[in-house]
């Protein structure tokens, strides 16, 4: 997810896909950092993925998962 995801694009892409690809990513260098600010905003009040779970926490799983050396 990038840009504004909250609230139609991450739940279409949940909705077609599912969500165990989803990454977060920015492109902070050319993005005003009160831009970056204002969307993690978005995506911390926007209804998370379950009881237990964040939007934060899945695209951190999601990564590791994806980043393991280990794994391979």
């Amino acid at each position: 997810m990038a840009g504004t995801p909250f609230p139609r694009q991450v739940p279409a892409f949940d909705a077609a896909f599912g969500t165990e690809r989803l990454l977060y990513g920015s492109d902070y260098c050319w993005t005003p950092i009160d831009a970056v600010l204002s969307q993690v905003t978005s995506i911390d009040s926007a209804v998370q993925p379950s009881a237990t779970l964040t939007w934060r926490d899945l695209t951190t799983r999601n990564a590791r998962s994806l980043f393991d050396t280990d794994a391979r």
